[in-house]
């Protein structure tokens, strides 16, 4: 693991959590595959991107849902499993595996913001652009509730005010149930397709519009290595990596290359 970026000890403390969340995951056979950032460092580093300060992972939505029962017996006190469900302040409706010995912490409002992994549920969506379309929106909608909930989102006209600004008032945990309702219940027949639909409309790049995968690609998977370990990553991972990154062996300039998630050592 590479220091130059000043991430080296959340690098290990990422790598051990990694290990952890592995081991968990291989004890009940689910399926699991690095994502985004982390799945281009391990082709592209064989760890992670120096100046990469996440780590993504990507869940198949009956998996996702069985390690979120799992997890926090099996984890003890060493991880908190942070959902919609355990803090009021979370913002999408995506799971984060805390790592509570760890000194780096993530200004994001909630009440444990120790270093994470996020853990993205891959769902079942329409096969049909006009079904996909219809979900994405109804997300969107809900979404922006809880970002103006949260206060993700400022809300500006009256028009938004009315709306947003009244349905925010409702519990982050019954908005949550709502949203996971729109996203495994919404019509869907013999699905080929699945998406990270928690996510659509966050930070405007992420969700729906860029996650929409065929289902064979996490279904599909082999190890890969990763600082000396070795982790599931999609057996389809050229074709996801040029899809999501284009030239992905080249790194971007040195300009670019900046830690994005604000992680910063806790202060005593």
């Amino acid at each position: 693991m590479i220091n130059g970026y000043g991430n080296f000890e959340l690098h290990k403390s990422f790598l051990e959590a990694m290990v952890d969340y592995d081991a968990v995951c291989r004890k009940y056979d689910l399926k699991y595959c690095i994502h985004g950032g982390t799945a281009l460092g391990a082709i592209r580093h064989k760890g992670f991107i120096p100046w990469d300060d996440d780590v993504d992972i990507v869940m198949l939505r009956k998996d996702y849902d069985k390690f979120i029962k799992i997890a926090p017996k099996e984890f003890g006190n060493k991880y908190t499993v942070q959902t919609y469900k355990t803090e009021k302040k979370m913002l999408t409706n995506v799971m984060k595996i805390r790592i509570n010995n760890c000194k780096f912490l993530n200004d994001d409002g909630t009440d444990n913001n120790k270093a994470f992994l996020d853990i993205f549920p891959m769902s079942d969506v329409p096969n049909s652009k006009v079904g996909q379309s219809i979900q994405n929106k109804l997300v969107i909608f809900l979404n922006n509730v809880v970002y103006a909930k949260i206060g993700y989102i400022e809300l500006q006209s009256i028009a938004s005010k009315v709306v947003f600004g009244t349905l925010s008032k409702l519990p982050r945990r019954f908005l949550g149930d709502i949203i996971e309702c729109v996203i495994k219940y919404f019509p869907h027949f013999r699905s080929k397709y699945v998406d990270i639909v928690a996510t659509a409309n966050y930070l405007e790049c992420t969700g729906y519009a860029m996650d929409l995968w065929p289902k064979s690609f996490f279904e599909e998977t082999e190890l890969t290595e990763f600082c000396g370990k070795k982790f599931r990553i999609t057996k389809h991972w050229n074709e996801y990596l040029t899809q999501m990154y284009g030239d992905y062996m080249t790194p971007p300039e040195e300009s670019k290359r900046q830690n994005k998630h604000g992680m910063k050592a806790e202060e005593h």
